[in-house]
């Protein structure tokens, strides 16, 4: 019984240790205004997201314009342009 277990653990472990390292996706400019517009999520936090994700778009200066209306700082633009 203990084997068994222990063998499913290691499965488990084996199996989750991939997913965990994978990134997560790009963030889209829909997902992105939503981030801006969550009170939940500070900016340096959205700005981590972007950093670890980067953006499935290539901001136009429309897009840049619609970024700071939603309430994007400075880290968050910079952030931005640095992945786009």
């Amino acid at each position: 019984m203990r084997l068994r277990l222990r063998g499913g653990i290691l499965g488990v472990a084996a199996f989750a240790a991939p997913l965990a390292a994978q990134s997560p996706p790009p963030l889209d400019k829909t997902e992105l205004i939503r981030l801006l517009t969550n009170p939940l999520f500070a900016q340096t936090e959205v700005a981590d997201v972007v950093r670890r994700s980067c953006l499935t778009f290539r901001p136009t200066e429309r897009d840049w314009a619609d970024l700071r209306n939603a309430g994007a700082g400075g880290e968050v633009i910079a952030t931005a342009a640095a992945c786009a």
